[in-house]
């Protein structure tokens, strides 16, 4: 019993901890998928949008060219 509370809980607490953090990251992926459907039916050439710099503090963008889109993978 001292091995599946000190041990066993401990594990599957850091598993759910990464599967929360796996789907937190995927549902950003499909949210930038949905985005990016919207600008290619809706023929969106140019934008204006809001950017999160972090601690919620947005500031107006302005995306004269919507026809490269980057995404920073984190590698």
């Amino acid at each position: 019993e001292a091995f599946v509370n000190d041990r066993l809980r401990v594990d599957l607490q850091a598993a759910f901890d990464q599967r929360d953090s796996v789907d937190q990251e995927l549902s950003q992926y499909m949210e930038l998928q949905n985005n990016i459907q919207v600008l290619l039916s809706n023929e969106v050439k140019e934008m204006t949008t809001k950017v999160d710099l972090g601690s919620n503090f947005y500031v107006t963008a302005k995306v004269p060219d919507t026809s490269h889109i980057f995404v920073n993978i984190g590698m």
